[in-house]
């Protein structure tokens, strides 16, 4: 109840949805047949975290709020080289081989906390979304805006499931979502608050860019409450030297 009361809903005629979860992230360099730590490279990182969150909408004023609590693990305590190896042992690919240069064990509590406004709706098969938000906390600690542009046949983005005044029982719509992030730190980079001065391998301070673009874009297809998430992020380098990264995910959710 005490984590709970720290998420924020917007209001009274607000749709509030509740979550919670278990993420398990992986860092690495692009390179991950090397033993010995790559300079110019980002340093091996895994986080193991529990997600408690409200996302509160209210369709009649096209707006919502995301407030998330995320309290858990960086470095060898999150079982991220293990559980990496593992996958790639099952799928027959490159065993990554320099996770005992990860970042030091070290705690993570992080407070998210996003803003959303409908911008622009012309037709009902078109939106434009804005958004502004931050991250604090010893995981992060950004500021972050952007838009969120959706073309097709899709449910309201300001509530949830059939409580929609326009629920629709099939969904297929297509989105790009273009922000720009500003950050002071970032423990997968420079390691945990209180541990990542003794960490093997870290990014200097100096050596952050501060600011770096993300470019993301994919389609979701859903029918009732089922459905399949695909898509696609590209993002600018967050330190000198650094490639862009491009990440993909494919996501199965279903609605209880």
């Amino acid at each position: 109840k005490l984590i709970t009361k720290l998420l924020m809903p917007l209001g009274n005629d607000a749709d509030d949805l509740y979550n919670i979860g278990i993420t398990q992230l992986m860092f690495t360099p692009s390179d991950i047949t090397q033993i010995n730590i790559i300079k110019n490279e980002r340093p091996y990182a895994g986080l193991l975290l529990f997600n408690h969150g409200l996302i509160s909408s209210n369709e009649r004023t096209k707006e919502k709020l995301t407030t998330e609590i995320n309290i858990g693990v960086i470095g060898p305590a999150s079982f991220a080289k293990e559980t990496q190896t593992w996958i790639h042992k099952a799928i027959s690919y490159q065993i990554p081989l320099g996770w005992d240069n990860q970042v030091k064990n070290d705690f993570i509590f992080n407070y998210l906390l996003r803003y959303e406004k409908q911008l622009l709706s012309p037709t009902e098969k078109f939106e434009l979304i804005g958004m502004i938000g931050a991250d604090a906390g010893t995981l992060y600690n950004q500021i972050i805006s952007g838009l969120t542009f959706r073309v097709g046949n899709f449910n309201s983005y300001f509530s949830n499931y059939e409580k929609s005044f326009n629920y629709k029982k099939f969904q297929f719509f297509f989105y790009v979502k273009p922000s720009v992030i500003a950050f002071m730190d970032n423990s997968t980079l420079q390691g945990g608050t209180f541990t990542g001065y003794q960490s093997v391998h870290t990014i200097n301070a100096d050596d952050l860019t501060r600011f770096y673009m993300q470019f993301e874009y994919g389609f979701i297809l859903g029918t009732r409450r089922f459905g399949i998430s695909i898509n696609e992020k590209l993002r600018t380098p967050e330190y000198k030297l650094s490639p862009t990264i491009q990440v993909g995910n494919i996501t199965f959710f279903i609605g209880l």
